[in-house]
């Protein structure tokens, strides 16, 4: 798809966001519910998780604001599918990026919270010690059979961001049954 209209101006050029080139700035979440004083009352808007930001491109309802700046200084907020739509692939690229750090963040939160737990939470570390080492391994000075709370343990303390995350998946499926 291209970046441009029937008489080559860039789409957001076209929906009078500003002149091109457009600059990616940055982005933010803008989730519900929103917690405001209005004469004195607290009011909560939006639920849990709702979108709370709006697209200027298309109008729809958007988590994930994606700010640009136009030539001539404008800054505006779009949905990342809108920016995916108009084929601006530097645009695109950044926000992929930006998107993949996100992710990497909330990834990296999820294995912190899996850590503290497995310092803090006896039942946790209780069950995971009950259950045998999935591969079956044993201590090689010793001869003892290992458990699971060793596998988690040796990962969370060995492997990668994709390892650890294997183990905080592993924990969620198991608490799950």
């Amino acid at each position: 798809m291209k970046n441009t209209t029937s008489n080559e101006q860039h789409v957001f050029e076209s929906a009078g966001l500003g002149l091109a080139p457009f600059r990616y700035v940055g982005s933010f979440e803008d989730k519900g519910p929103h917690k405001s004083v209005i004469n004195g009352v607290q009011v909560e808007i939006g639920a849990p998780g709702q979108p709370m930001g709006t697209c200027a491109y298309c109008g729809q309802g958007i988590a994930i604001c994606c700010q640009i700046k136009s030539a001539d200084g404008k800054t505006f907020t779009v949905g990342s599918d809108c920016v995916t739509k108009t084929g601006d692939k530097g645009l695109k690229q950044l926000v992929a990026k930006d998107s993949r750090k996100r992710a990497k963040g909330r990834e990296e939160e999820r294995v912190a919270v899996l850590r503290d737990r497995l310092e803090n939470d006896l039942e946790l570390r209780s069950s995971l010690e009950s259950q045998p080492h999935p591969r079956g391994f044993q201590d090689r000075e010793t001869g003892q059979d290992l458990t699971l709370l060793d596998q988690v343990e040796w990962m969370m303390a060995n492997s990668g961001l994709s390892g650890r995350m294997k183990m905080v998946r592993a924990i969620a499926k198991m608490e799950k049954k």
